[in-house]
């Protein structure tokens, strides 16, 4: 009996053990996930609250994959969605949200909800379709595609609904936002342009997205300029009030020289004195064994 017990204790301990690297390693990586959005985008610095941030429990494809429910979304209104909701997955996704809310583990209003496929380096599943994956044809090296669409679909989520949430809350970027964007159109229109510059691997997918929901094509030369030149506003805006707080901005990497005159300068071999004469490969090699 004193064996088994104590093999049962053993066995419980080394579970434990497992656990708890387990769980650092999710922690690790989370780090890492929510690190390089923060040093990827000044607006997500500002608009990202851990605390805000909530996942579907239910591990499914939805069609909203995240959504930021302004100050204004508290329980009446997440009820009332659900009641006018067309749908029964519609009727269930907010339900879920509502029953939440009333339990005070979902605040009222002012908060971004993933959906459950969404958690950082899951690894289950990404917003393109087998066939999408397929027709990008296979990767060299043991990292499969979907696993690196997966995590760069996450990473461009969680940039959109928080930078969402960031035009919404900070006073200055809210006050950008009431000047220029007078459709909601354009406020999505600006994301799928921003989540195309921050991940490339998703620019044909926003592209198409934007396109097809709110009829705004983002590679037209003319709205390129206006999306450019609003990135730039909100980004220089965000700098600003970061710099403002004394919090260190990570700089942008300097872009590679386009032309041989910005490259760096080659030193040339100087060349021996009259009175010296050069020594030979072979008299090099020769003075190594004297």
């Amino acid at each position: 009996m004193v064996d088994s017990l104590s093999n049962g204790i053993m066995k419980n301990t080394n579970d434990d053990k497992e656990n708890i690297l387990l769980d650092k390693t999710k922690q690790d990586k989370n780090k890492e996930f929510f690190s390089e959005l923060v040093n990827k985008s000044p607006i997500f610095k500002l608009g990202f609250s851990q605390d805000k941030l909530f996942y579907d429990e239910n591990p499914i494809q939805l069609t909203t994959q995240g959504a930021y429910f302004n100050s204004n979304a508290n329980l009446d209104y997440v009820k009332n969605r659900t009641s006018n909701s067309s749908t029964n997955v519609g009727k269930d996704y907010y339900s879920r949200i509502a029953k939440r809310m009333e339990s005070n583990e979902i605040p009222q209003g002012d908060f971004v909800y993933m959906s459950g496929i969404m958690k950082p380096e899951d690894r289950v599943n990404t917003k393109f379709s087998k066939k999408e994956v397929q027709d990008m044809g296979p990767l060299s090296g043991a990292v499969s595609v979907r696993d690196l669409l997966d995590r760069t679909s996450e990473l461009g989520i969680h940039v959109e609904e928080f930078v969402h949430r960031a035009l919404s809350v900070v006073p200055e970027l809210n006050e950008w936002e009431k000047n220029n964007l007078t459709r909601q159109k354009d406020e999505e229109a600006l994301m799928g342009y921003m989540v195309s510059k921050y991940f490339p691997d998703l620019a044909e997918y926003e592209s198409k997205r934007i396109l097809d929901v709110y009829n705004i094509d983002i590679n037209k030369q003319m709205n390129i300029d206006i999306l450019e030149k609003w990135t730039n506003e909100i980004e220089t805006i965000s700098n600003n009030i970061l710099e403002n707080k004394g919090i260190k901005i990570k700089p942008k990497p300097k872009p590679k020289p386009d032309s041989i005159m910005d490259k760096p300068k080659i030193e040339l071999k100087p060349k021996p004195k009259p009175d010296e004469k050069e020594k030979t490969w072979m008299e090099l090699i020769k003075s190594l064994f004297n």
